[in-house]
C-alpha cells in the first residue's frame, strides 16, 4: 500500500503519525516558511517523494526513515532519535541543503556520489553504506563517530568527519579528500582500507589504530604525524606516504612500495622490513630494519641513514644514484645486488657479528667502507675511496672507486682475514693490529703498503706484490710466502718469515730495520738500499742496485746486469761473501769537496767472507763534486773493499782488466788499485774488521807529473855542472 499526503503544505508545523502504517511508502510533502515535519512513529518507513520547501525536518522515532527522493527542503535536518536512512542502496536519495543536527544515527547508503554541505552537528554517528561515494563538505562537529562500511568517504574540509573516530568497517573501503586536507580524527583500521590522496595532499594527525591493513593510493601525498599503533600490513601503491616525525609507525611495520610511489620518512623509524620497487626517501634521521628478510628493488633517496640490525637479509636490488646518507650493517645481513645499489656519496659501516654480501658479477661503488668487525662476503666486488677496518673478515673483493686510488685502512688491535683478490690501487694503511691474508686473498699489485709501528701483515704464505711500501715500524709477515715491491719507499719496520723478498721495477726502496726473513732476497729492478739489517738471507742482484749504510749477514751475488753500490750516497755497507759476475757492476764513489774530512770521503765495501771478482766484472768509479779538486798524491788512500776471506778475480774499469798495481784516470785524478792491501785507508777505519785484508786506491801523479820533474831534475843538474866548471 502507498500512502500519499494529498493536502496543503503543512504551513504552520505538523507531523504524521505512522504507526498504523506500518512499512509503508510515504510520498509527496512541501514545507513552508520555518516549519519542519515530523515523523513520530516507531517503525521503519521510506520516503520516496521529494521535500521540498523551506521549512526543516525532523525524526523523532527510535525507528528507521528511508529518504529515497530528490529532496530540496531548506531547513534544518534533525535526527532526534532513531535512524535516518539516506538513500536505500540504489542511486536515489537525500538530503535537504540546510544543517543537520544528529543526535541519533545517520547512514548514508545509494551508490553514485552524493554531498552533504551543511554543517553537521550532535552526539549521533555517521556510517557510509553502499558503493557510491560521499563527501562531507561542512564544518563538521558531531562527536558520534564515522564509520565507512561500504565505498568511499571523501573529506570536503578539515573537519568534515566531526570530532570523534573514522572506522573502517569494511574491508576495501576509501577514505579521501577533493583537497588539500589535514583531519585530525583517530582512524581505527578494523578492517583494511584504502587511503586516496588523488592529487592532493593529505595529512592525518590524529592516531591510527587496529589491526587491518593500511593502503596508499592517488598521485598525491599522505603525510602521518600521529603516534599510530596499527599493525596491519602498509601498502604504497601510488604518490607518496610520508611520516613527519619520529616513530609514526610500529617497529612490526613491513611497508611494500610499488614502482612509481614513495614512502618518506621524516625522523627516526624502527621497520621489519621495507620490500617493493618504489622509493624509500630517508628524508631524515635514521631508518632502522630489523629481522625480517625482504627484498627493496627500488631507490634509496635522502640524507637520512639506513641501519640494517636483527638476523635477517635485507636485499638491495635497486639502484640509488641520489642517496646521500650513511649505511651501517650492525646485525643480520645487507645484500647488494644492484651495481648502482649504493654511490660514492654513501658511507658504509660493517659491525660485529653483522654481514655484508656483494652479489656475484656486482660491483658497487660507495665513498667510504668501514669495517669495526664483521664479514664481507659475496663474489661481486666492492669500490670505496676509503676503507676502513677494525676486525673483520673480508670475502669481498674491495675495488677502486671511479676515478679514484681508494686506500684501505686497518686501524684497532683486532685482526683482519682478506679471502678476496682485492683490487684497490690505493694504500693499504695498517695503523695497528693485524692484516691476515687468508686462502685466495690478495691486494693489487698496484697498491702501496704501508705500516704503523706494531701493527702486522701476515702473508699467510701467499705471493703479493706492492707497488710501495712505507712505514716507521711494523712487521711484514712473509712466513712461507713471497714479498715483492716494485717502487720507492721506506720502511724502518721489519720483514720477518721464511719467506723471500724481491725488489723489482724502479725507484729506490729504503730498508732501516732489523730484518730477519732469511727465504731470500733479490733484486731485480730499482734500488735497494739496506741502511739497517739483513739476517742469513742470500742476496741476489739480478737487475737494478744493492746499496745502502746497514749490513747483510747471508751472500750477495751480484749477475749480469746487476749493481753493487754501497751506501746512500758515500757510506759503509757490510755483507757476507761477495761475488761479481761477468757483466756485473761496482758502483765506487768519492768526494773530493773538502779534502780536510777524508774519513767520509769515500765508499767501503765490508765483506765478511770472500770477495770473487768474475773477468768482465765492471768497476764504475765516480767523484761526487762537480769541480773535481786533486786529492793529495801517495797519501790519500781510500779502502774500496776490507774482506776477511780470499779475493779472486780484478775489475774491468773504462773496457779494459785492471790487475793489481794497475793506475786508472777518473777526470783528472789518478789512482792506483791494490787487491790485497794489508792495511786500510783514510775512510771508514772504524767499520774496518779485525784480521782482514782491503781492495784500496791511492792518489798517485799523472804521468806528465813525472816528466815534468824529470826534466825539471835534468835542468838543474846541466846548472850545478856548470857552476862548477866555473
Amino acid at each position: 500500500m502507498v500512502l500519499r499526503f494529498l493536502g496543503s503544505p503543512l504551513a504552520s508545523g505538523g507531523s504524521i503519525d505512522t504507526s498504523s502504517v506500518p512499512g509503508y511508502t510515504l510520498h509527496t510533502f512541501t514545507t513552508t516558511g520555518a516549519n519542519s515535519f515530523t515523523l513520530t512513529a516507531p517503525v521503519t518507513t521510506t520516503l520516496s517523494g521529494n521535500l521540498t520547501g523551506t521549512g526543516g525536518f525532523t525524526l523523532d522515532t527510535p525507528s528507521t526513515l528511508v529518504l529515497t527522493g530528490t529532496n530540496s527542503y531548506d531547513g534544518e535536518t534533525i535526527v532526534a532519535a532513531g535512524v535516518l536512512q539516506v538513500g536505500n542502496g540504489g542511486s536515489t536519495g537525500s538530503l535537504g541543503s540546510g544543517n543537520v543536527t544528529n543526535n541519533a544515527s545517520l547512514v548514508v547508503n545509494r551508490t553514485g556520489s552524493l554531498e552533504i554541505g551543511g554543517t553537521i552537528t550532535g552526539t549521533g554517528s555517521l556510517t557510509k553504506q553502499a558503493a557510491g561515494s560521499l563527501t562531507l563538505s561542512g564544518t563538521n562537529t558531531f562527536s558520534g563517530g564515522t564509520t565507512i562500511s561500504a565505498g568511499t568517504l571523501l573529506a570536503g574540509s578539515d573537519s568534515a568527519f566531526g570530532t570523534d573516530a573514522v572506522t573502517i568497517g569494511a574491508a576495501g573501503v576509501t577514505l579521501g579528500t577533493t583537497a588539500d586536507r589535514t583531519l585530525a580524527n583517530a582512524i581505527d583500521l578494523a578492517n583494511s582500507g584504502v587511503v586516496d590522496s588523488g592529487s592532493h595532499a593529505l595529512t592525518l594527525s590524529g592516531a591510527i589504530s587496529g589491526a587491518g591493513d593500511f593502503t596508499k593510493t592517488g598521485t598525491g601525498s599522505v603525510t602521518l604525524s600521529g603516534a599510530n599503533t596499527f599493525t596491519g600490513g602498509l601498502t604504497v601503491s601510488a604518490g607518496t606516504l610520508a611520516t613527519s616525525a619520529a616513530n609514526r609507525l610500529v617497529a612490526t611495520a613491513a611497508p611494500v612500495v610499488a614502482s612509481g610511489a614513495t614512502l618518506s620518512l621524516g625522523g627516526d623509524q624502527t621497520l621489519a622490513v621495507v620490500t617493493g620497487s618504489g622509493a624509500l626517501d630517508l628524508a631524515a634521521g635514521t631508518l632502522t630494519v630489523g629481522s625480517t628478510t625482504g627484498e627493496f628493488a627500488g631507490a634509496l633517496t635522502g640524507a637520512g641513514s639506513l641501519l640494517k640490525s636483527g638476523a635477517g637479509t635485507l636485499t638491495l636490488s635497486g639502484a640509488s644514484p641520489d642517496y646521500t646518507g650513511a649505511v651501517t650493517v650492525s646485525g643480520g645481513t645487507l645484500l647488494l645486488d644492484n651495481n648502482g645499489a649504493l654511490n660514492t656519496n654513501v658511507d658504509l659501516t660493517l659491525n660485529s657479528g653483522a654481514t655484508l654480501n656483494v652479489a656475484a658479477g656486482r660491483t658497487v661503488p660507495v665513498k667510504s667502507f668501514t669495517l669495526t668487525s664483521g664479514t664481507l662476503t659475496g663474489s661481486g666486488s666492492l669500490e670505496a675511496i676509503t676503507t676502513t677496518v677494525d676486525s673483520a673478515t673480508i670475502a669481498t673483493p674491495i675495488a677502486d672507486a671511479p676515478g679514484q686510488n681508494s686506500d684501505f685502512v686497518k686501524t684497532g688491535t683486532g685482526t683482519t682475514t682478506v679471502t678476496a683478490a682485492n683490487t684497490f690501487t690505493g694504500t693499504l694503511d695498517i695503523q695497528g693490529g693485524t692484516v691476515t691474508i687468508g686462502s685466495g686473498g690478495s691486494f693489487a699489485a698496484a697498491s702501496s703498503l704501508s705500516l704503523a709501528s706494531g701493527a702486522t701483515l701476515d702473508l699467510g704464505g701467499t705471493t703479493q706484490a706492492f707497488a710501495a711500501l712505507n712505514g716507521a715500524g711494523g712487521t711484514v709477515d712473509v712466513s712461507s710466502g713471497a714479498l715483492s715491491v716494485s717502487g720507492a719507499g721506506s720502511f724502518a719496520g721489519v720483514i720477518s718469515g721464511t719467506g723471500s723478498f724481491t725488489k723489482s721495477g724502479t725507484g729506490n726502496l729504503v730498508l732501516s730495520g732489523t730484518n730477519t726473513y732469511d727465504g731470500g732476497t733479490t733484486i731485480s729492478g730499482g734500488r735497494l738500499s739496506v741502511n739497517g739489517s739483513l739476517a742469513t738471507t742470500p742476496v741476489s742482484v739480478t737487475g737494478g742496485t744493492l746499496g745502502g749504510s746497514g749490513s747483510i749477514a747471508g751472500t750477495v751475488a751480484v749477475a749480469n746486469g746487476g749493481t753493487l753500490a754501497p751506501g746512500n750516497s758515500i757510506e759503509s755497507l757490510k755483507t757476507g761473501a761477495a761475488n761479481f759476475a761477468s757483466g756485473s757492476t761496482f758502483d765506487y764513489e768519492v768526494d773530493s769537496t773538502d779534502l780536510n774530512s777524508l774519513g767520509t770521503a769515500a765508499d767501503l765495501l765490508v765483506v765478511d767472507g770472500s770477495v770473487t771478482i768474475t773477468d768482465g766484472t765492471v768497476l764504475n768509479f765516480a767523484d761526487l763534486n762537480q769541480t773535481p779538486q786533486a786529492f793529495v798524491e801517495d797519501t790519500t788512500v781510500f779502502a774500496m773493499i776490507n774482506y776477511t776471506g780470499a779475493l779472486t778475480g780484478t775489475f774491468n774499469y773504462n773496457g779494459t782488466a785492471l790487475a793489481d798495481g794497475d793506475r786508472f784516470t777518473v777526470g783528472s785524478q789518478m789512482w792506483e788499485i791494490d787487491y790485497n792491501a794489508s792495511a786500510g785507508g783514510l775512510n771508514f777505519t772504524g767499520d774496518y774488521q779485525p784480521s782482514s785484508s782491503f781492495v784500496t786506491v791511492t792518489a798517485v801523479p799523472e804521468p806528465s807529473t813525472y816528466v815534468m820533474l824529470a826534466i825539471a831534475g835534468g835542468i838543474a843538474a846541466v846548472a850545478a855542472r856548470r857552476r862548477r866548471k866555473a
